[in-house]
């Protein structure tokens, strides 16, 4: 926990991911809100449910698509980020 944030506390709503080496969290926060293959899994996982509420079991078990390599993943989690700060902007 960084020093900004000490002394909170998540609630059962939050969940902080942590990666290896293998993957960039900026990637990986692209994959799990757009990719399609992703969503199919937590979709599954709803049951029924409109609410959209992941537990830690459905990203523990989460398949993952081949990664590109790590430089690849740099690239499209930086674009993503872009598109979501150009998109909040537009909108006010």
């Amino acid at each position: 926990m960084s020093k900004k944030h000490e002394g909170y506390m998540y609630t059962q709503n939050y969940i902080k991911l942590f990666t290896d080496s293998s993957i960039n969290p900026t990637f990986l926060v692209y994959l799990l809100n757009e990719d399609q293959r992703i969503k199919k899994q937590f979709q599954i996982g709803l049951q029924g449910s409109s609410i959209l509420k992941y537990t830690l079991k459905q990203l523990r078990d989460l398949e993952l698509p081949v990664l590109p390599s790590l430089e690849k993943q740099k690239i499209i989690g930086e674009i993503y980020f872009k598109q979501l700060k150009a998109e909040a902007l537009k909108k006010g």
